[in-house]
C-alpha cells in the first residue's frame, strides 16, 4: 500500500478491500496506514482508499469516524468516485454517531451542491 508505484498501490488497496469484505476485523489494524494514502497523487489510490474506508465503516464506524476530517476533505476531490466514496463513508459512520459527523457540517453543505447526484 505504501509503494511508490500507483498501480501497485491501487491493486494492494483493492486486494485489502476483498479481504476486508470477508473479514472486516482484519482491516482494523491498517486503518491508520490507510488514512495516509487519502492524499495520494493518484486518483485511483485516493478512490480505493476512501472506498475501503466506506466498506470498513459498515462494520466499524467508531474506528472510521476518528478520521472524519480527512474523509470529509475527499468531498472536494477532483475525482467523482472519491467524492462519492467519501459521502458514503461519512453517511455510514454518521449513522452510528451523528454527533461526530456534525463537525463536518461545512463540508457536507458544500457537497450538497456537487454536480453529481451520487454525492
Amino acid at each position: 500500500m505504501q509503494s511508490e508505484d500507483e498501480t501497485t498501490q491501487a491493486n494492494a488497496l483493492a486486494a485489502l478491500g476483498k479481504i476486508a469484505s470477508n473479514y472486516p476485523d482484519a482491516a482494523e489494524p491498517i486503518v491508520d496506514e490507510l488514512v495516509t494514502v487519502l492524499d495520494a497523487d493518484a486518483k485511483r489510490v485516493r478512490n480505493n482508499a476512501v472506498g475501503l474506508l466506506a466498506d470498513f465503516a459498515q462494520e466499524h464506524p467508531s474506528v472510521v469516524i476518528e478520521y472524519a476530517d480527512q474523509i470529509a476533505a475527499r468531498l472536494e476531490d477532483n475525482n467523482i468516485h472519491a467524492r462519492v466514496n467519501a459521502a458514503i463513508t461519512l453517511q455510514r459512520a454518521g449513522e452510528a454517531d451523528p454527533a461526530a459527523i456534525r463537525t463536518q457540517q461545512e463540508h457536507l453543505e458544500s457537497a450538497l451542491e456537487d454536480p453529481s447526484p451520487e454525492v
